[in-house]
């Protein structure tokens, strides 16, 4: 049997740990069941499973539901996300509803990184509490598979474009006075929620949130957004290989005396 590593083309099964080629770019990862996968430590306030035509995922009915996971050091810049959803609204949806944030303290509104749908003029809209925001606004239905990606740089809208499967797109600039409002310190990562309200919990399902201590490149994100569980360790293919050899050894026809007709069954 050969062994042969080839990249994954689906969700791995549990346990599964991160691609070492690719793990020291990445600062955090939050899986099934919300373990964090950098650290191997699991969620402290997990949410239910659900499943998605992409694998298991963490399920967010709405409302105050959400995820409280490892924590993490966000940087102010020089970092990307990519967030696997299967939202249960569609980019019609008015309702506010939250993805991801850090902080730490709970429900206020200082010392902030977050993610949100705000609505459907605004879609996506990442802000910290004065420092920065950011929006764009894609098309989906409910239930579509949505790689969601940011990177922040700093400076112009340019410099911190959001990336819809693997696409790049410039955001909309809201606000960028400075960087100011990120949190100061390790802080949970909070999934499927939105800081200024606990009644604003996402509807749909994540099945893979990742931040990287660098900015992706515009390849990289196509690259993970086509196959995200290329994110993981790859897979052994066994293949097997005959290692029987008649005694003497292999004969070439030109070997064979010329009298002797090849495959006629003469001895």
């Amino acid at each position: 049997m050969i062994a042969r590593k080839i990249p994954r083309t689906r969700q791995p099964p549990e346990g599964t740990p991160l691609n070492r080629a690719i793990a020291p770019s990445i600062l955090r990862a939050y899986g099934i069941g919300g373990r964090e996968l950098v650290t191997e430590t699991a969620a402290s306030e997990p949410v239910a499973r659900g499943v998605t035509r992409e694998g298991v995922s963490q399920k967010f009915p709405g409302g105050s539901t959400r995820a409280k996971c490892a924590n993490i050091l966000v940087l102010a810049t020089g970092y990307s996300t990519l967030t696997v959803l299967v939202p249960g609204f569609s980019s019609a949806s008015n309702a506010r509803q939250g993805i991801w944030h850090t902080q730490a303290a709970e429900g206020v509104i200082q010392n902030r990184l977050r993610m949100i749908w705000l609505s459907a003029a605004d879609g996506f809209y990442l802000d910290t509490n004065g420092g920065y925001a950011f929006k764009h606004l894609p098309t989906f239905a409910a239930g579509d598979t949505v790689v969601l990606g940011y990177s922040r740089s700093g400076g112009t809208a340019a410099l911190n474009p959001f990336y819809i499967n693997g696409v790049k797109k410039i955001p909309v600039l809201v606000v960028n006075s400075s960087d100011t409002g990120i949190p100061g310190a390790a802080s949970p990562m909070f999934l499927g929620a939105d800081v200024e309200s606990a009644g604003r919990g996402m509807v749909g399902d994540i099945l893979l949130h990742v931040h990287f201590n660098r900015v992706l490149t515009d390849n990289e994100f196509l690259y993970y957004s086509e196959n995200p569980s290329q994110l993981f360790a790859p897979q052994t293919l066994r293949i097997p290989t005959s290692v029987a050899a008649t005694s003497g050894g292999f004969k070439a026809a030109w070997a064979v005396p010329r009298t002797k007709i090849i495959g006629s069954g003469v001895r």
